[in-house]
């Protein structure tokens, strides 16, 4: 999904291509991966006033340290960066359960692919994510080194939070988001983002997530 400049594509494509989000809209990865046999989609819109891309993704847990994903987005403004954007496939690995993962990902329409390490740690009711990786885009395929931070706070089916990232060279962007569950396989979230930039180059975003099949209810 595009974000409007090369830097941030390079970015989000590390950070997507983990198989996927960690959860909507935050775009840090943890560690965790889908359970089999389950599939999650994530269906997502970055948008403001002269911009507006839509994402999908869907993952599917192959085993219980491994899951599989592919992803694909439109953007619509602006009219010079509108088009459909390469599917992506990634897989992700889970070296300690819900701790360590890492996940590669390639385009099949362009010449890209990332890698990434990907840490988290539980403290009381938060969550700490640290993302560290190198993604390749562009014929000449030009390397970035990546990295992004996120401390989520859990209570209930509410999560919320600040994270931030960008590459070797800078922070290149931040956002607060809030995903809410409205069931145990069902989420929403909305989350707002920009640049560190004096002219912020703001950004909105809200998704879905599904999980399916639906868990049984025990009796």
């Amino acid at each position: 999904m595009r974000r409007f400049d090369a830097q941030r594509i390079a970015i989000l494509l590390l950070l997507y291509s983990g198989a996927g989000f960690a959860f909507r809209p935050f775009i840090t990865d943890d560690a965790g991966t889908v359970v089999p046999p389950t599939f999650e989609l994530e269906t997502s819109a970055d948008y403001w006033h002269d911009k507006a891309a839509f994402g999908l993704c869907l993952k599917h847990g192959v085993t219980q340290r491994m899951d599989i994903g592919v992803s694909f987005g439109k953007c619509m403004l602006p009219e010079d960066a509108s088009g459909y954007d390469p599917a992506e496939l990634s897989i992700k690995f889970n070296f300690i359960p819900d701790r360590l993962s890492a996940s590669f990902g390639g385009s099949f329409g362009d010449p890209c692919y990332s890698a990434l390490l990907i840490y988290s740690q539980p403290i009381a009711l938060f969550s700490l994510h640290a993302n560290l990786g190198y993604s390749a885009i562009g014929a000449e395929k030009e390397g970035f080194l990546t990295y992004a931070l996120a401390w989520i706070a859990e209570i209930g089916r509410c999560a919320f939070g600040p994270e931030f990232g960008g590459t070797q060279e800078s922070v290149d962007w931040w956002q607060a988001g809030c995903q809410v569950g409205i069931t145990d396989w069902c989420a929403v979230d909305v989350a707002l983002g920009g640049n560190f930039n004096r002219d912020i180059d703001w950004n909105a975003a809200t998704g879905l997530f599904f999980a399916f099949p639906p868990p049984k209810e025990e009796n």
